[in-house]
């Protein structure tokens, strides 16, 4: 084969161009052998020099982290997949460096596609009516939140409202995964205050919304959190606090959740 086909050329690159370490490198090829089929021109240096390292501002070390905790990343492609997520980001008024922060401590984002992204965004602004500031912190802090399904995180939604205020529920307008849905998510501006979107402020379900902002801004990775962690955790609270001390117990320190039980 050519000087730059082989795979030694390719290692070349990684180790000298892109500056990661041959220990690190030999980890990350261990994990997915097809980076030493990749083209340098096409896709290596597109994405980790002029992506990562250059739009980005990564450093090679921070580089090398990501390929070790997703060295999948590679296989995606740059122009219609990666950088449509990357703008979608910017057009929510995360920076660039937030951005690669999230990216940093949660690589995965990229796995999936930009309308899955928009439909949890999307469930947290308008289903939750979380204010634009409160999303991107917790966004920022809990990237992990996008890869739940929505299943998911409206069994915990509904667990920590009935910790706090038992037998209360949330009734959701049923946007779903409709065109009008995906719509309001593209065109809402983040930078604004709540929209007006079908919740009274005299309506009983408004207390309950209250409730569950108030804890899920307070802590941000709650629900990355097990269920059954979730649970162990409030019946602990629960039993010697008792109920009514608890429901005042989370709605002034949400961050009790997020202590070991250890």
């Amino acid at each position: 084969c050519s000087a730059k086909t082989g795979l030694l050329f390719r290692l070349k690159f990684l180790h000298k161009e892109v500056g990661i370490s041959l220990p690190k490198l030999r980890k990350i090829i261990e994990k997915n052998p097809n980076i030493l089929l990749m083209s340098v021109d096409q896709n290596l240096q597109p994405k980790l020099i002029f992506f990562l390292i250059m739009t980005l501002r990564m450093t090679t070390e921070e580089v090398g982290a990501l390929l070790m905790k997703h060295p999948r990343f590679l296989e995606y492609n740059l122009d219609n997949h990666i950088i449509p997520i990357y703008q979608y980001f910017l057009s929510l008024d995360f920076s660039t460096f937030e951005f690669s922060r999230i990216l940093q401590r949660f690589p995965q984002l990229i796995h999936f596609s930009l309308a899955r992204i928009k439909q949890r965004i999307g469930y947290l602004r308008f289903q939750l009516n979380l204010k634009a500031n409160d999303i991107r912190r917790i966004i920022y802090q809990s990237p992990q939140i996008l890869s739940l399904s929505q299943d998911n995180i409206e069994t915990k939604v509904q667990f920590l409202l009935e910790a706090v205020a038992a037998g209360a529920t949330l009734v959701y307008d049923d946007y779903g995964d409709n065109d009008n849905y995906e719509n309001n998510v593209d065109h809402y501006d983040y930078r604004n205050g709540n929209p007006e979107f079908g919740i009274d402020d005299e309506d009983a379900s408004c207390d309950s919304l209250k409730i569950v902002q108030t804890l899920i801004a307070g802590l941000p990775s709650v629900l990355n959190l097990n269920i059954q962690t979730l649970k162990d955790k409030v019946e602990y609270l629960r039993e010697r606090l008792g109920q009514e001390e608890l429901s005042r117990a989370l709605l002034r320190c949400p961050a009790l959740l997020g202590y070991s039980l250890e």
